[in-house]
């Protein structure tokens, strides 16, 4: 959405509240969105230039509506089949790879999405992404989500166990979200470019301490970091500024390894 355009029936946006809270709706001609301010009606925004502006509610309680980050969208309107990642790892996992417009990535464990869509954020349709998935109904999940940021990613996700090797070749990147990594990341290192990056995210440290157990002098790849990421939210007030009573602290490690091409 361009500063400027009028907001369509069918776009999302975000309704920012006087306590500093907010709100992502996606916009209905009839529909209501109800808060302690009032109600907002969707046909008062529809076919308006407001991204910016303010809203009233039925109270007269000012609303401002603004355009909605690609986090806002994910993490407030796509489906959850498994535990999601977050985005402190998420831009930690993408910074770690290097990931640029135009790679070339590939994915195992893609479950709802989340990840992905970041992913594809940053490589564009320049990029090439190919996911893999046991399931079904994460495959599915991911693509009806993914859908909803305008990415079309129909036969891109397949599923496939990568432990068994996959068939592209020349990946910028590789990422893994499975109970075993250590079991999968000989398989796809024919596939990868020499200069790609593995990143690996899971969420004990059993499983850092196994995957750890499986690299030696003769491993195929050279460990780079091992970290977690840390985030505080403060709540907003002008008189009590304080950290935010609900916080996402510890999610998982992430280790990264780089390639040593034979």
């Amino acid at each position: 959405m361009r500063s400027g355009i009028l907001l369509d029936e069918g776009m999302p946006v975000v309704l920012f509240f006087p306590d500093n809270t907010k709100k992502l709706v996606v916009l209905k001609r009839g529909k209501y969105t109800e808060s302690k301010y009032g109600r907002i009606k969707h046909d008062d925004i529809i076919g308006k230039n407001l991204l910016g502006k303010f809203v009233k509610t039925n109270s007269g309680a000012r609303i401002l509506v603004q355009k909605p980050t690609i986090d806002e969208i994910i993490y407030s309107l796509f489906k959850r089949k498994s535990q999601v990642i977050y985005p402190k790892d998420a831009y930690a996992i993408i910074s770690e790879a290097g990931l640029k417009r135009g790679d070339k990535v590939g994915e195992a464990g893609v479950g709802s999405g989340f990840l992905a869509a970041h992913i594809l954020s940053i490589i564009g349709n320049e990029g090439e992404y190919y996911g893999y998935d046991l399931r079904d109904d994460m495959i599915e999940t991911a693509i009806n989500n993914l859908s909803l940021l305008g990415y079309d990613v129909s036969g891109k996700i397949r599923k496939k166990d990568v432990k068994e090797g996959i068939d592209e070749s020349d990946l910028n990147a590789f990422f893994l979200d499975l109970p075993d990594p250590w079991n999968a990341v000989n398989a796809i290192y024919p596939s990868l470019a020499p200069d790609a990056r593995i990143v690996i995210f899971v969420p004990t440290l059993n499983q850092v301490i196994k995957f750890l157990a499986s690299i030696d002098d003769s491993s195929k790849f050279k460990i780079n970091r091992i970290f977690e990421t840390f985030s505080r939210e403060y709540a907003v007030s002008k008189d009590a500024l304080r950290p935010s009573p609900i916080q996402s602290s510890f999610t998982g490690y992430i280790i990264s390894l780089v390639k040593i091409s034979e």
